[in-house]
């Protein structure tokens, strides 16, 4: 089925366009994950692939940066797109309802600490590549919140234990 058109969603040249100003702009990052990205695309056989991209990366941090009001605009501009498509990727899963500001925050910050990966020698879709991030931090959040369930007690039920062994004594004769 499908979004019809003039609906307030996320425009994926425009997105592309903001991650690419983002990614040229952004004063927090130096480029150091760059050698361990490359070691890990030798060590999997793909450096080949991304060798002239990890060029230009690195041709572009070779530029100091220094935190403009351009970049507050791009980035300002940027979250809130990333935070519709996250919006939209949760009502996807089932997610529990005191769970939802943490994913959220959660998806959020995997975006933008994986956004400097975006090939943007490639024609390849801006949009995709945000909201497979965006699965990707659901995914995993959803697992360890899952894992960590079975060790969850309500506290109405460990509540005077705990108290106990606080204060020594059953507090509940006072």
């Amino acid at each position: 089925m499908g979004r019809k058109r003039g609906e307030n969603y996320v425009d994926n040249a425009r997105l592309r366009e903001l991650i690419i100003e983002y990614n040229d702009m952004n004063p927090g990052d130096d480029g150091k994950w760059l050698d361990r990205y490359e070691k890990k695309m030798t060590k999997a056989g793909k450096y080949a692939a991304v060798r002239p991209w990890i060029a230009l990366r690195r041709q572009k941090y070779a530029v100091p940066r220094k935190y403009t009001p351009e970049f507050q605009k791009v980035s300002e501009e940027l979250v809130c797109a990333i935070n519709k498509i996250v919006l939209h990727r949760m009502r996807c899963f089932l997610i529990p309802e005191e769970e939802k500001e943490d994913l959220e925050q959660e998806c959020l910050l995997n975006v933008l600490t994986y956004i400097n990966r975006y090939r943007e020698d490639l024609e390849t879709s801006a949009f995709a590549y945000v909201t497979q991030l965006i699965n990707n931090a659901i995914k995993l959040y959803m697992g360890r919140d899952n894992d960590s369930r079975w060790c969850r007690i309500p506290w109405n039920e460990i509540s005077d234990t705990c108290m106990d062994a606080m204060y020594g004594h059953d507090w509940r004769e006072e």
